[in-house]
C-alpha cells in the first residue's frame, strides 16, 4: 500500500515524545527523519519528504524564517504539514502558512494514534496519486503523445486525446 513514504519531523529538540512518534511513524512503515528547526538542517531532506511534521515548542514566534521557508516549500512542491503544538502555536504559524498546506493539527497532549492514522491516511498510494498534478496531452501525432506521456508519468497524472473534441471531456472527467 504504501511506496516507503518519506516524513520528516522537525523540532527545537529532539524530546521523549518526538523520539516515540518518529518510532511508531517508522514501525508502521515509513521512512522518518528528524531535523532541527534550522533551515539548514532541513534543507537537504525537502525534495524527498512527502510530508512534514512540525513539533512546535514554544518558540514559534522567533521561528519566522522557518515558517516563511517551510510556507515557500509547501506552496513550490504541494506538499504538506502536520503541526502538533498550542492553540497559540498553530495561530502562529497559520499566519505564514495557508491553510490548505496544514494537512492537520494536533493540540498538545494529542492521540499518537490519532496523528498515526493522520499520517497513514495521507501516504496511502491512492492519495497520493490523487495529488498528483494533471497534464492533457493534445495532439494528432499519438506516437509522439505517448513520448511526451511516458516522460511527465511518474510525478503527473497524464491524460492523453487525439482530437480537440476529446480534451474536453478528458479534463472534466479529471
Amino acid at each position: 500500500m504504501f511506496a516507503n513514504g518519506k516524513v520528516l519531523v522537525i523540532s527545537t529538540v529532539d524530546t521523549f515524545t518526538v523520539k516515540g512518534m518518529e518510532k511508531k511513524i517508522a514501525d508502521i512503515g515509513f521512512s522518518v527523519q528528524h531535523a532541527s528547526t534550522k533551515i539548514r538542517d532541513i534543507k537537504p531532506h525537502t525534495e524527498n519528504t512527502e510530508l512534514f511534521i512540525y513539533y512546535m515548542d514554544g518558540d514559534v514566534d522567533e521561528m519566522l524564517d522557518l515558517l516563511v521557508y517551510l510556507k515557500d516549500v509547501c506552496i513550490e512542491s504541494g506538499k504538506k504539514l502536520i503541526l502538533v503544538g498550542t492553540r497559540m502555536e498553530y495561530d502562529t504559524v497559520a499566519r505564514y502558512i495557508p491553510k490548505e498546506h496544514i494537512l492537520e493539527w494536533f493540540e498538545r497532549p494529542f492521540e499518537l494514534k490519532d496523528l498515526l492514522e493522520k499520517v497513514t491516511d495521507y501516504m496511502d498510494e491512492e492519495s497520493r496519486e490523487a495529488r498528483k498534478k494533471c497534464i492533457l496531452i493534445v495532439d494528432d501525432d499519438v506516437t509522439y503523445m505517448r513520448v511526451i506521456c511516458s516522460w511527465l508519468r511518474g510525478p503527473y497524472r497524464v491524460a492523453m486525446a487525439s482530437r480537440s473534441e476529446e480534451h474536453t471531456s478528458e479534463l472534466q472527467s479529471r
